[in-house]
């Protein structure tokens, strides 16, 4: 008979674990209608069509990581501590922020648009993609505003509507062009980056009625410094995060062929569901674990996500076996050159699993700081791998580098939260000390 670590049962039961369950059901559904337009795209584009969606799919992303820069973190917090006030006034605070984001980021990022085209060898009639996806990247970053309310007033189920809302809309837009006949790549690209934008109301409109009923509540505000100093660590872990996981598929497009570019960018939305899955887990445990403070509890969730890793890690090697067959089935033999190259996203992504519910510990005693510190660790030793080995194994060799930083990332989180909670257990000895003294 199967026996369960103690502290596994409590966990599956606990709302914690229910309300992770929403949230990746939102997330994983999102997740999956985006695989399955890439997926439709993939069999319908030329794979050098289908390479320039990829790369116009990092500019959105990254637009998006941007374009939040933290906010939506600092957010969670902030209506999480005031749950039971009026946290209107820190909402419209927070957005006025983003704002000014969106101002800063749509400004570099149109400045750098010809260095961007020459170094990604942009064809002219692909060009204008590029501002779509800037668009749409920064809107995404405002449906995340409402998603973070949500979190924050712990609204669940809305935070899961909407975060499948732009994807049911961009699903529904390339599908029916699909259905119709319509195979011209321009129109297209314009279903999956602009048609989609049509959601971008429903998060306000959502905000509008959660934030409602709290208007009799006393109303509460944060000083703007209060706010930035949140944001600003949080901020540089998305955006470093975000570039770290983008750019493989920039520098393979401005290093490799377009086939390459395609086969990876195939491979890499199926394996997405691994970071998908910690994602969930953080949207989840940034409010939980912030409320603990003390070392010994801190101690036991951290053993608790310890203990859940090794049936992670076996999840990681049935993907491995399940997900090249998965490939092989929605596209046929066309991709079959990134089932290698899948099989290696799907390990390092597996062994990346804990590195964002151990990171929670670090928000809770105020030492997220590290996290962007790892980044930056990870960003140059990223860079240099892939200029080592592009040239020479093309998708795989982005593969095997992005495999080595998230194994280096992994092993510095476990290491850093440990001594993180040793720190916080002797401070509170010698607090206690000078207490009884």
């Amino acid at each position: 008979m199967m026996r369960y670590h103690p502290s596994i049962l409590p966990f599956l039961r606990s709302s914690v674990a229910r309300h992770a369950g929403i949230v990746l059901t939102g997330n994983l559904a999102s997740a999956l209608l985006r695989f399955a337009v890439c997926m439709m795209l993939a069999s319908t584009f030329t794979k050098d069509d289908y390479a320039y969606l990829m790369i116009f799919v990092a500019v959105m992303d990254l637009a998006s990581a941007f374009g939040d820069s933290g906010l939506n973190a600092t957010m969670v917090r902030f209506v999480a501590l005031h749950r039971e006030e009026n946290c209107g006034p820190i909402v419209r605070q927070v957005f006025s922020i983003r704002i000014t984001i969106w101002a800063i980021v749509a400004a570099v990022a149109l400045a750098g648009a010809a260095g961007f085209f020459a170094i990604q060898r942009i064809e002219p009639d692909y060009r204008w993609i590029y501002s779509a996806a800037l668009v749409a990247g920064l809107l995404l970053s405002f449906n995340g505003h409402g998603m973070a309310v949500m979190q924050g007033r712990q609204r669940f189920v809305a935070f899961a509507v909407l975060a499948m809302s732009i994807n049911i809309v961009r699903t529904v837009s390339v599908g029916g062009a699909l259905k119709w006949g319509v195979h011209d790549p321009a129109t297209l690209y314009k279903a999956f980056f602009i048609v989609p934008l049509a959601a971008a109301p429903l998060s306000a409109g959502l905000i509008m009625v959660t934030l409602r009923g709290l208007r009799r509540l006393p109303a509460v505000e944060a000083s703007y410094g209060e706010l930035l100093r949140f944001t600003a660590p949080t901020g540089a872990i998305i955006a470093i995060a975000m570039l770290l996981q983008k750019l493989d598929i920039l520098m393979l497009k401005a290093m490799s062929t377009d086939a390459v570019v395609a086969d990876y960018g195939a491979a890499y939305m199926l394996a997405f569901v691994f970071p998908l899955i910690t994602r969930s887990l953080f949207t989840v445990l940034l409010p939980k674990v912030a409320a603990l403070k003390s070392a010994r509890a801190l101690r036991d969730y951290r053993r608790r996500v310890l203990t859940l890793y090794p049936a992670l890690l076996g999840a990681t090697a049935i993907g491995t076996v399940v997900g090249p067959w998965v490939l092989e089935f929605i596209l046929g033999d066309k991709y079959a050159s990134a089932i290698p190259i899948l099989r290696m996203l799907i390990l390092g992504f597996g062994i990346h699993l804990i590195f964002n519910p151990l990171g929670v510990i670090l928000y809770a005693i105020e030492r997220h700081f590290y996290i962007p510190l790892i980044h930056l660790i990870q960003l140059p030793i990223l860079v240099s791998l892939n200029l080592l080995l592009i040239p020479a194994l093309g998708g795989i060799g982005a593969t095997i580098s992005a495999l080595v930083i998230r194994v280096l990332g992994v092993a510095a989180m476990v290491v850093l939260t440990q001594k993180a909670i040793q720190n916080k257990a002797r401070q509170e000895h010698e607090r206690a000390q000078e207490t009884t003294v």
